[in-house]
């Protein structure tokens, strides 16, 4: 099927990181401590562009990273903390944090980054609407290869640790034609089928097929009534 977030074109906003030249990265670590390269790996990311001001960097993580105290993995048990952001993150003026604003969501940043730097998360193919260069932080050193619920792996450069940052950064950028865009557009077509109607007219075509409604879009307008509520007000 297709995505119904595509249909939107995210409402421009307004963030430190203008485009001068340098390369916008998306930092886009998971929530879950089995996952996520936050833990063990993220303020090195993040001291890595406090040292390298020739990069810009959004760190955008899943909303839920910084929500509470404790983060739990539910299927590996695992409990972790992502505790506070220091002061020298906040003050970097190259460095654009956003724990959990609209623009974490809506595309905003997938759309604006020129680069995706990211662990588990499945934002990864909301960036790949376009693609374009990305890297991938391997923090527990997992065996991924062959593995299907990193498949998406295959689309940039995976490192170990942060100190390697910097030389996978660049290759990502110097290989992405050669090597990577062409898995991009096949990870990325894999998972949505887009076609010339919007993803969420078709969603709406498929609901109204399972209610056994009429085709709106072949019939006309008036072709399916509007149902009355299933529920009363403030129920």
């Amino acid at each position: 099927m297709g995505y119904p977030k595509f249909d939107l074109a995210p409402e421009p906003r307004l963030h430190p990181l203008i485009e001068d030249g340098r390369p916008i990265v998306l930092y886009n670590p998971h929530v879950s401590p089995h996952l996520s390269s936050w833990y063990a790996a993220g303020r090195q990311v993040l001291d890595w562009f406090v040292e390298h001001d020739d990069h810009h960097l959004i760190f955008a993580p899943h909303v839920m990273l910084f929500e509470r105290p404790f983060v739990f993995s539910i299927d590996r048990l695992r409990v972790d903390r992502a505790r506070r952001i220091d002061e020298r993150y906040l003050r970097a003026p190259n460095i654009h944090i956003d724990l959990g604003g609209h623009a974490c969501t809506d595309m905003t940043y997938t759309n604006a980054a020129d680069i995706y730097l990211g662990d588990a998360s499945s934002q990864v193919y909301e960036f790949l609407l376009r693609p374009r260069p990305c890297v991938f932080l391997n923090a527990h050193k997992a065996l991924w290869q062959g593995d299907p619920n990193f498949a998406h792996w295959r689309a940039g450069p995976v490192i170990e640790d942060a100190a390697a940052l910097g030389p996978a950064l660049a290759a990502a950028r110097a290989e992405h034609r050669s090597h990577y865009a062409a898995v991009q557009r096949e990870l990325f077509d894999y998972s949505f089928h887009l076609t010339d109607e919007p993803s969420s007219v078709r969603a709406a075509r498929a609901v109204a097929r399972f209610a056994g409604l009429p085709d709106r879009a072949a019939s006309g307008p008036e072709a399916v009534p509007t149902p009355a509520p299933a529920f009363a007000a403030g129920a």
